[in-house]
């Protein structure tokens, strides 16, 4: 009379290949305490299947949670950027590139206006500032709108 299914023993190669790992990853599992240790030589096939199967089970669970809590994080980042963004401690980078581009193009007007320079302290100037080879000042698009850039016009 043949044992029932749930006690069937089988030997370490054929219990590999039923969880679909190889022989030594097998006793690393035992070893671990995630599948039942052998007995004689002889495993328990039903009960390490089982065994595996609730590891991978709670492995992808732990993982689905810190995905989740990932998540969950990203959000709260985001929320915080953007209330510190309306309360003025946080600026956009296409915000600032514009502010700067205006500042500089009022300092230029600024300049030009002035009559205590003479015409060579000023082209000494716009020099200086073509010198400090500002970064590009790429505008995004924003809703509606093609992308762009933000120009600073010295004279030449």
């Amino acid at each position: 009379m043949s044992r029932p299914a749930t006690t069937a023993e089988w030997n370490a190669d054929r219990t590999a290949q039923l969880l679909d790992v190889t022989r030594e990853h097998l006793y690393v599992l035992a070893r671990a305490g995630t599948i039942p240790k052998p007995v004689d030589g002889a495993w328990a096939a039903v009960k390490c299947n089982v065994a595996y199967i609730r590891s991978l089970r709670d492995r992808h669970s732990a993982s689905s949670k810190e995905d989740k809590s990932r998540k969950l994080k990203a959000e709260a980042d985001m929320a915080e950027m953007e209330s510190a963004r309306m309360e003025g401690t946080l600026c956009l980078r296409a915000d600032y590139l514009n502010n700067f581009a205006d500042a500089i193009a009022h300092g230029v007007s600024r300049i030009s206006r002035l009559k205590t320079l003479t015409t060579a302290q000023k082209e000494s100037v716009f020099a200086a500032l073509r010198e400090l080879k500002l970064p590009e000042l790429e505008k995004p698009a924003e809703d509606g709108e093609e992308s762009g850039t933000a120009e600073i016009n010295l004279p030449p």
